[in-house]
């Protein structure tokens, strides 16, 4: 699918897909800024002080929860059209366009590498090959981090139907995306699943907390650390295919 296509209209047809949630869209996205952070006080400490990859950045949904919040910010994604939308709403945060294949950064640029809701849009031969490129370009005790919707949780899967950004989504299990991972090398790996209520709130998100361990979120959270050396030299061509991505609710 072509991202560059959903540009215009992309958080009214979130919005369509999931008529109860509105404008709790953005506060989705925040949840899962607010965990990245989580993660990252877990590893770093202070992770304002982190250099921070957002690998298929859409039209800049996470930048605009995220910005000023780390040392270094970067979006990248192969939609020109969604990084010239993501340079004028979030102008103080880098966008970099690729090509699809190989993560224009050199080994170890960055302290985390996440995609948000990213990889239900790469093909799943193509899947492990663009982990290995957020690994490569983590440093050593490093993060990558996924967040994905839970085909598990039956209402994912009827907003999934219903949402036209999705026309082409293959959804993959938190068993797949933690193999994806490990088979990175990475190690530490956790699973958490997020957003099981429609509404935000310290209630709602004490809530989830408790039920975290259960994977019926309507989205999950896969992170690992990059403890070794490098899983693929920058030499190496790796054939990585992102044909489309987004931040979906």
């Amino acid at each position: 699918m072509n991202f560059d296509n959903h540009v215009d209209n992309y958080s009214s047809q979130i919005e369509r897909a999931v008529p109860y949630v509105g404008s709790q869209h953005r506060a989705f996205v925040a949840e899962k800024g607010r965990q990245l952070k989580l993660l990252m006080k877990r590893q770093f400490g202070e992770s304002e002080k982190c250099r921070v990859l957002d690998v298929g950045c859409g039209i800049g949904l996470m930048e605009q929860e995220l910005q000023g919040d780390f040392d270094q910010l970067v979006g990248v994604d192969v939609a020109s059209k969604a990084l010239e939308l993501a340079r004028a709403t979030v102008p103080n945060t880098d966008f970099v366009h690729y090509d699809g294949q190989r993560l224009p950064f050199a080994d170890e640029d960055f302290d985390v590498a996440f995609a948000a809701c990213v990889f239900h849009h790469v093909p799943p031969e193509h899947r492990q090959s663009l982990i290995q490129e957020m690994a490569r370009v983590v440093a050593r005790d490093g993060l990558v981090v996924i967040f994905e919707h839970n085909p598990l949780n039956p209402v994912t899967q009827w907003i999934v139907s219903r949402c036209e950004i999705d026309q082409d989504a293959i959804l993959l299990g938190g068993r797949e995306t933690v193999g994806l991972l490990s088979n990175a090398g990475l190690d530490q790996l956790t699973r958490k699943d997020i957003l099981f209520f429609p509404w935000r709130g310290r209630f709602w998100t004490g809530a989830e907390s408790l039920l975290s361990w259960i994977p019926m979120g309507t989205q999950y959270c896969v992170a690992g650390v990059k403890t070794g050396v490098a899983t693929r030299s920058e030499s190496e061509h790796l054939d990585v295919d992102v044909t489309g991505q987004d931040q979906a609710a």
